[in-house]
């Protein structure tokens, strides 16, 4: 829905398109000048109306694409990785790094919007208040599949020395 009237209009009572200036403003005393003061009054609600009924629809269409998320303290949460280098991960490409990482308990909750998360558990100097919408809520798996670490590749390793090739592989007519 449009407004009826222009900015001109709610802003001084009359279209300046009009044929000249109303005679109300410039006559102070006369009595044409308080019907003027109440039409203004009555475009002012009116205007504030149909801004108001603008701002509700803009909203209803705004949050119709948005996730509204809430946490409780003590939750586990994933954070988004998106911007944040952690030691561990420096010098990996981007593709071989997690795009969350955690879980982390939620100690605290800033207005509404912003949580603290207990990072201590990572070595990274990261603040640790961070937006809602970076934040995931952690499921576990239930079906008794558990993620756990390969050990840490050690460079001291025994090496062994290869003796001689006992077959080979051919797949398509090519050696692999």
């Amino acid at each position: 829905m449009s407004s009826t009237v222009g900015p001109f209009g709610a802003d001084l009572g009359w279209c300046p398109r009009a044929s000249g200036i109303p005679s109300a403003l410039v006559c102070v005393q006369c009595p044409a000048s308080l019907s003027l003061v109440e039409n203004l009054e009555n475009i002012k609600i009116r205007v504030q109306g149909e801004i108001r009924t603008a701002s509700e629809r803009q909203k209803t269409q705004y949050d119709k694409s948005r996730i509204h998320r809430q946490f409780a303290v003590g939750d586990l949460v994933l954070l988004n990785a998106d911007g944040i280098t952690l030691d561990a991960k420096r010098g990996l490409p981007q593709s071989w790094q997690s795009r969350y990482i955690g879980p982390f308990p939620m100690t605290e909750r800033k207005g509404g919007l912003v949580y603290v998360l207990d990072m201590s558990s990572v070595q990274t100097k990261v603040h640790a208040e961070f937006h809602v919408s970076l934040l995931k809520k952690y499921v576990a798996a239930t079906d008794g599949r558990t993620l756990t670490k390969p050990p840490p590749v050690v460079a001291d390793t025994d090496t062994y020395e290869v003796e001689c090739i006992l077959r080979k592989r051919v797949w398509r007519k090519k050696t692999q």
